[in-house]
């Protein structure tokens, strides 16, 4: 309850107008008033034990610099009693937890063939969209980013990461792609007609958006806004946990700016599927 609706309303927070020009509306505080009646009058008259939550908004307007705040009555929560009910219309209620997936990543085999197995792994965040990159039969690593759209070779997606060159690749992985009858780096590039950043961000947004034309940069933001955005793609504190155990990193899970996916991140996931498939 201390937190939580900070937590909550940081996914919207700040709200901007649709060219984000012209208005910020930033939520600032939350406060929680007094419970509106005691739970023995919540039952005997049938109404729900609750109190009102305010909050200390403030709207900017980014053309003057003109700032106000006001503080705005945002909802009524419904709290917990001491023996641990919600009462609900005057009715005792109680929360079950369901059980959900674990934030994080897991590898898991994808294909059985005659004299191996194929594996691929799937990256899970807290909140946002699931990702799986897999290999084929031809030992090609590929990530699907949207659903029902063609798939993104992994090397295509270093290179919109600042790894241009084949060269760059081929170093990043040196030392897992070793297998000598499995060479997935090279099996990918001969795939990837991309040859630098700019090619790599066309190909992969004519992919996603084949529809729609836009400048190269702003291609390049949203397709770096699916993985690395915290609105739209956080790994939450169990899900940093997990990459930080399984991968090696040291990233701080009470932090919450540390709770994201960084490109480092796809590299050891990359270099970890290497070593599973080897």
């Amino acid at each position: 309850l201390a937190n939580g609706f900070q937590r909550l309303f940081s996914e919207i927070n700040p709200v901007k107008d649709t060219m984000e020009r012209m208005w910020t509306l930033e939520f600032k505080d939350f406060k929680y008033g007094d419970p509106y009646r005691s739970v023995e009058e919540a039952i005997t008259k049938g109404l729900s034990y609750e109190v009102p939550v305010y909050a200390k908004v403030q709207l900017l307007n980014n053309k003057t610099g003109e700032i106000k705040e006001q503080e705005i009555f945002v909802t009524d929560l419904p709290i917990m009693t001491n023996d641990g009910v919600f009462i609900f219309n005057g009715v005792r209620r109680v929360v079950t937890h369901q059980i959900v997936r674990a934030e994080g990543v897991l590898y898991e085999e994808s294909e059985k063939l005659p004299l191996r197995s194929i594996y691929k792994v799937r990256l899970m965040p807290g909140k946002g969209p699931w990702y799986e990159i897999d290999t084929n039969r031809h030992n090609v690593i590929s990530m699907r980013i949207l659903p029902k759209r063609p798939k993104v070779l992994i090397t295509e997606f270093l290179r919109v990461l600042g790894y241009e060159t084949d060269e760059e690749i081929r170093n990043l992985f040196k030392d897992v792609d070793t297998n000598e009858e499995y060479k997935y780096i090279d099996a990918t590039l001969a795939r990837d007609f991309t040859t630098n950043k700019e090619e790599a961000v066309i190909s992969i947004y004519n992919k996603l958006r084949p529809d729609e034309a836009v400048t190269w940069e702003s291609a390049e933001k949203y397709i770096k806004s699916n993985f690395f955005s915290k609105r739209r793609f956080d790994l939450g504190k169990i899900g940093r946990y997990q990459l930080n155990r399984k991968l090696g990193t040291t990233y701080d899970v009470n932090n919450e700016d540390e709770c994201v996916l960084y490109p480092e991140d796809i590299i050891l996931i990359v270099k970890k599927l290497i070593r599973v498939n080897n």
